[in-house]
């Protein structure tokens, strides 16, 4: 009677098909933490300097298209380590029969919280950038038109200047054609402005208000037509 020859099976060959076996859990993990940073295959590939169809064997678990186990390994480390994830424990679940992904997904999910604190935070650099040239641009602009008024009353011959005064202290706001206030307050001195620059006076007491051209006569603002104004209400009312 023959016996029967037991079949001895390598047992490093055993762990390695056994390990190849979990390959396709562990590249799940990669593909997911990939995926967290927003980072596409061919940006993985290209940091790691690797072909980009090893790294699609490695998140499909194809270990028909991958090195030998010992190559795979330090080429897990690798990917862990651009993708923030637990190397140890990526190796751990390459080796096990219940891959332990608990504290892998844990890094996985600080990984993607940190992604979205980093877009955050480009969202807000962009605002600011939008931001500041708007308000710049503001600030220049309503300083461009109050030089524009200093530059025309600077410009301006004496003898085509309007002069205001007031007989008794009153107040007066003078507005230009810009919309600026170029005045606005008690006349204690007699002011002076080119004609084509004011808009229109308000004044609380319009009969006190002297208007004069440098070759004219002084005249009360109540009685010029030639100068748009209004009556301002007083404050103590």
């Amino acid at each position: 009677m023959k016996r029967k020859r037991r079949k001895y099976t390598n047992s490093s060959e055993k762990d390695s098909g056994h390990e190849l076996n979990n390959l396709k859990s562990l590249g799940d993990l990669i593909k997911e933490g990939r995926l967290a940073l927003n980072m596409s295959r061919e940006e993985l590939a290209n940091i790691l300097k690797v072909g980009e169809e090893q790294l699609i064997a490695l998140e499909e678990g194809n270990k028909e298209l991958l090195p030998e186990l010992v190559y795979i390994k330090a080429m897990i480390r690798r990917v862990a380590e651009k993708l923030k994830l637990d190397g140890d424990l990526l190796i751990k679940t390459l080796q096990e029969d219940n891959p332990v992904n608990g504290e892998i997904v844990e890094n996985k999910d600080w990984a993607s919280k940190n992604s979205n604190k980093n877009r955050v935070f480009q969202r807000f650099r962009v605002s600011l950038l939008i931001a500041i040239p708007t308000i710049l641009l503001t600030f220049i602009g309503q300083k461009y038109i109050s030089n524009l008024d200093r530059s025309i009353t600077k410009n301006t011959p004496e003898q085509s200047l309007i002069f205001l005064s007031s007989i008794k202290p009153s107040k007066v706001k003078v507005i230009s054609i810009s919309g600026l206030t170029l005045f606005e307050g008690i006349i204690r001195k007699p002011l002076s402005y080119p004609p084509n620059q004011i808009k229109e006076i308000y004044a609380e007491k319009p009969n006190l208000i002297l208007v004069k051209s440098s070759n004219g006569q002084a005249k009360k603002l109540n009685k010029m037509s030639s100068l748009t104004w209004y009556k301002l209400k007083s404050s103590g009312r």
